[in-house]
């Protein structure tokens, strides 16, 4: 786009002053230190940008609005963030008129080019197209209901339970043989924390342990010639009315602020495994087409972690005849960290420092056991499936080696910065602590292969 304006001159020199303006523009609009006003729309707009009035923005926003939805100078208006709107609109008129110009232009162009990129991506794919659309509105809707994401991602509904059977097979997995150093009683103990413990998906995950408002009324007239904005409009109708007479759980609310696109974490106290939307998606996850063992390196893995920091979380794992907490319990997990911090700086990672020391344990303990428990929830579901012996040692070699394969798909990333472990670190710690991962592909030898066996 800069090289067909024939008046831009040197392109580098065009790009780096429009990155320059656009990260002034970034640290102008700090959302992290921005109010709500309320006024009249006439005295918002009226000295926001200079030389141009409230009536000359009025007009040519009714320009392009239909005739029902046209606004007046008198309405109220909540504007969040004025000043930093303001002082936006000043730096592009500082900026100058060929520059602002341009700004615009190539804004305009990558923010098309972006949305044809991701409509090839998605166009083989319904549910993927539904996301996509749901994504759009999001630009301009602070929150997605529960209701309309799930009337228009009812085909994801068939990796939820892929999901869900995963989690009931980690919940009944023996939870000793990853934890060599808990007594019998503790064993018993994490059990049931596993039990106890609840799964939600994303926001749109309709098996959460509270009960949400009921949406079985809605009877939506959805025909063939109805367009999306019809369908979204009538769905957040209907939801709005719902609300009213029920407002949403705790874990709703919960759901809400989860990041689609984030991490897999644990709600304390809602006792709630929480996995994020993507998660449901391809390559992370296949609801058809693959064996058993294709989701247990990625999700599986995620999951395990989860059920991990639930028994960490867990109170008095190791009570004594008096009843109180017993040291051994937080003395041997203190022996787990240290050996897994020797085997984080063995591995380069001494440098890597993000977020506190206890994020940094808790992420290392969580990955790692957790990878250990999907290993070994994986062999156990495989050996129930098997109708014999031979049958399950044909099929486990293949199964073992795509787990790990998987498992660093996962930490696939073009960024290596610490959050607080790197996509590396994810990928490298929990697998050279696990003997199995060394002798699937031969290094138990290598002298150059640091391997370690901190029990959990």
């Amino acid at each position: 786009m800069l090289k067909s304006l024939p008046a831009t001159g040197d392109v580098s020199e065009t790009v780096t002053q429009l990155v320059k303006l656009d990260a002034e523009l970034c640290q102008s609009a700090n959302p992290q230190n921005s109010t709500d006003d309320t006024e009249q729309l006439q005295t918002f707009l009226e000295d926001l940008l200079l030389d141009m009035k409230a009536e000359d923005w009025i007009f040519a926003v009714n320009r392009v609005l239909p005739s029902t939805l046209q606004i007046r100078p008198e309405e109220t208006a909540v504007v969040t963030g004025r000043d930093s709107i303001k002082r936006c609109f000043e730096l592009i008129v500082e900026s100058g008129l060929k520059r602002a110009a341009t700004y615009l232009a190539t804004s305009l162009d990558a923010e098309v080019a972006g949305l044809e990129r991701e409509k090839q991506l998605v166009e083989n794919y319904d549910h993927l197209i539904i996301r996509f659309c749901l994504g759009l509105s999001q630009r301009t809707v602070t929150m997605t209901w529960l209701s309309i994401v799930a009337e228009f991602v009812a085909k994801a509904e068939d990796g939820a339970t892929v999901v869900r059977g995963m989690f009931r097979e980690l919940q009944s997995a023996n939870y000793g043989s990853t934890s060599f150093w808990l007594r019998d009683d503790s064993r018993e103990r994490a059990a049931e924390v596993f039990q106890e413990t609840s799964l939600a998906i994303g926001i749109y995950d309709s098996t959460a342990a509270e009960s949400a408002a009921d949406y079985s009324d809605f009877r939506p007239s959805f025909g063939a010639m109805r367009i999306f904005i019809s369908r979204f409009l009538e769905t957040l109708r209907h939801n709005q009315e719902v609300r009213l007479r029920t407002p949403p759980t705790r874990t709703e609310l919960v759901l809400a602020s989860v990041d689609p696109f984030g991490d897999v974490g644990y709600v304390p106290s809602l006792k709630t495994v929480l996995l994020p939307a993507v998660f449901l998606t391809e390559p992370y996850l296949y609801s058809k087409g693959v064996p058993l063992y294709f989701n247990y390196g990625i999700v599986g893995s995620l999951l395990a972690s989860g059920l991990a920091k639930a028994v960490m979380d867990a109170q008095g794992l190791e009570p004594d005849r008096q009843g109180s907490t017993e040291r051994r319990r937080k003395l041997e997990r203190n022996v787990t960290l240290a050996c897994l911090r020797r085997l984080h700086n063995k591995l380069g990672f001494k440098q890597n420092v993000s977020g506190t020391p206890e994020e940094q344990d808790v992420a290392m303990y969580a990955l790692a056991q957790g990878a250990l428990l999907a290993h070994a929830s994986l062999a156990a579901d495989l050996k129930a499936l098997a109708m014999d012996q031979e049958e399950y040692a044909s099929v486990w070699p293949e199964a073992q080696t795509t787990f790990f394969l998987r498992f660093c798909l996962w930490s696939c990333s073009g960024t290596q910065h610490p959050s607080p472990l790197s996509p590396k670190e994810r990928c490298l710690l929990p697998l050279h602590n696990m003997p199995a991962f060394a002798s699937t592909f031969g290094c138990e030898n290598r002298k150059d292969f640091f391997k370690s066996h901190c029990s959990f």
